[in-house]
């Protein structure tokens, strides 16, 4: 339980941290967040979205091997890629002429793969 309590909360910083260079570096920006004087990320998405998801993840990747993993985990770097248009049209973001919508193939592809390394290290540590 402690290992998926600590990758849910690294997920969340990790969430955070990157939210806030790629807003610093202009790529992107949330229209409607709560506190917009005080946060200029999404805390709703970086504080309760990330981590269920991770959780999520977790729990779907638990079930899986090898191959079938990365597929889960390829499928839903591409799923963030296609949807982004979507959330950009609901008016939750905007993104900069200069943002492709690959890096987030890339990034949650990445941030997948990392979370699970997360977990699995934390577990092999405390058990």
């Amino acid at each position: 339980m402690f290992s998926y309590l600590f990758t849910m909360v690294s997920a969340a910083l990790l969430t955070t941290y990157i939210e806030l260079w790629f807003i610093g570096q202009g790529y992107y920006n949330f229209h409607a967040r709560p506190f917009p004087a005080v946060f200029p990320v999404d805390i709703r998405f970086t504080l309760i979205v990330i981590p269920l998801f991770s959780l999520f993840a977790l729990w779907i990747m638990k079930a899986l091997n090898g191959w079938t993993r990365f597929g889960f985990i390829f499928l839903t770097g591409l799923l963030a890629m296609l949807l982004e248009p979507m959330i950009e049209e609901a008016g939750w973001i905007a993104f900069s002429s200069d943002w492709k919508h690959i890096y987030s193939f890339f990034g949650y592809s990445s941030f997948l793969l990392l979370i699970r390394l997360i977990h699995v290290l934390v577990n092999r540590l405390f058990e």
